[in-house]
């Protein structure tokens, strides 16, 4: 794990944090777009009878979106993709923990002012360039400790689940630690021209918490639990795939 490369190498396509309103929690006094960024957002959509709402604005390197939609709430931070000329990198939205340390105050603010939940998970998806696919599955091979990865092999995927306890102080709650790993080849294309193939490693986390019946998660535990579900998130991208 020491040879590993610095978490400064990956750069983040996206992050999410979901919210699971707890039965208890009057959705009506979640706080949108508006109160948590304190602008109005740049697009907004409703779709009342489906009980829908997405609103979507500008933020740091890319976008931000907040969706509201029956029985789950989602921030995303996405980049915004261009179509009239190639990006000079694979779509991002700058490296991984700089990527967390902007857009996590929001994340704060927001759930400081939500009600009881009775879930919450924080997702991405990191990339780390490579100069070819021989070097994407060597370094592959190395994050993934239990597996034994032939450089010259391909349409590699793995993707596995490794529980833990959390350390927040909520009785019995675990922790669901998913990730898929992949070395990819990509072309980048606009409306007129492309690319030549870019490689890289990549992973897709997502880390929540595993349903318990009638959990309700309170106020003063969620700063807690989201800090700790980004601290699991780091350890994956720094260590690999560990127990």
């Amino acid at each position: 794990m020491d040879n590993l490369p610095k978490i400064e190498k990956w750069f983040a396509q996206y992050l999410r944090l979901t919210a699971f309103p707890a039965p208890t929690c009057k959705l009506e006094s979640i706080p949108k777009w508006e109160e948590t960024l304190g602008e109005l957002p740049e697009q907004s959509n409703t779709q009342p009878k489906a009980k829908i709402l997405e609103e979507t604005g500008k933020f740091g390197k890319g976008a931000l979106s907040l969706k509201f939609v029956p029985g789950r709430i989602d921030w995303h931070y996405l980049p915004i993709l261009l179509t009239d000329k190639i990006a000079e990198d694979l779509p991002n939205i700058g490296q991984f923990i700089e990527a967390i340390e902007l857009v996590k105050p929001v994340m704060v603010k927001w759930l400081e002012s939500c009600g009881p939940l009775s879930r919450l998970a924080f997702g991405s998806q990191i990339n780390l360039p490579t100069e070819n696919h021989k070097d994407a599955y060597v370094l592959l091979n190395e994050y993934l400790h239990s597996v034994e990865l032939d450089p010259n092999s391909s349409d590699f995927s793995y993707s596995i689940n490794r529980i833990r306890p959390s350390k927040s102080g909520i009785s019995d709650l675990k922790i669901n630690r998913l990730s898929r790993w992949r070395a990819t080849k990509m072309v980048l294309k606009s409306e007129s021209s492309e690319s030549d193939p870019v490689f890289f490693v990549s992973v897709e986390m997502d880390i929540n918490t595993v349903p318990i019946k009638d959990l309700i998660i309170s106020k003063e535990h969620f700063n807690i639990l989201f800090n700790e579900l980004i601290e699991m998130a780091i350890e994956i991208a720094e260590k690999g795939d560990i127990s």
